[in-house]
């Protein structure tokens, strides 16, 4: 115990925390059913530090209390999903991820690679490949020069990518809309890495870690 406490403490310190949580079924819980569904919550710290620093907390459901409780008074730059939870950690910079909005139009594809030519969804993955590449080319660079270039190179794309999203129409509750809506609404958080060139641009570092150590 004192030496998670020490890692939650210099968690805390960092300009970076990532967070995701992943859903597991303890059997013997007081109070609880066996069927009942919990929480493993997992904080990190950002890919670009000289240490890892890896928390895992265990709670019975995803409220947004347990974010807040855990970061506490935590002002840095918060990178995590859609979950409106992680909006509890009041003083946090959240940052979106741009893999999830990427991964929701791949599982939109057309089967057939013929029909890509007018697909949505492909375009959509376009411009989040298009994003990817100029960023993977700012990797070796210094956090400020990283930050220049940014503004420069990546933030056109993003702009761009919304603007056309605006002209998107879309209805009903397939995965499309939904696609389409999970980016319109993190609009905003997909845009927070472009302050600070030590933020990465996706959430991908956390999921690492929760897949290889928690089910689901």
């Amino acid at each position: 115990m004192p030496i998670r406490e020490n890692m939650h403490e210099l968690l805390l310190l960092g300009e970076v925390i990532h967070g995701d949580e992943s859903r597991i079924q303890v059997l013997h819980e007081d109070g609880r059913r066996p069927t009942s569904k919990s929480q493993m919550w997992v904080y990190c710290n950002g890919k670009m530090n000289d240490r890892n620093i890896i928390v895992f907390e265990y709670q019975p459901t995803r409220s947004g209390e347990h974010p807040r409780n855990f970061l506490r008074d935590y002002s840095g730059y918060m990178l995590c999903d859609g979950l409106d939870s992680y909006n509890a950690v009041e003083g946090a910079k959240r940052c979106g991820c741009w893999t999830h909005t990427r991964r929701k139009f791949v599982e939109c594809l057309p089967k057939d690679k013929a029909l890509h030519e007018t697909s949505v969804a492909a375009k959509a993955v376009g411009f989040c490949d298009r994003i990817y590449h100029e960023e993977n080319l700012l990797e070796d660079m210094t956090a400020e020069e990283r930050y220049k270039q940014r503004l420069v190179k990546v933030k056109p794309l993003l702009d761009a990518f919304f603007a056309w999203l605006e002209t998107v129409s879309v209805t009903g509750s397939g995965k499309l809309s939904q696609a389409v809506n999970y980016a319109l609404n993190e609009r905003k958080y997909l845009y927070t890495f472009l302050e600070n060139g030590n933020v990465p641009i996706d959430n991908n570092r956390v999921e690492l870690f929760r897949r290889c150590n928690c089910s689901g």
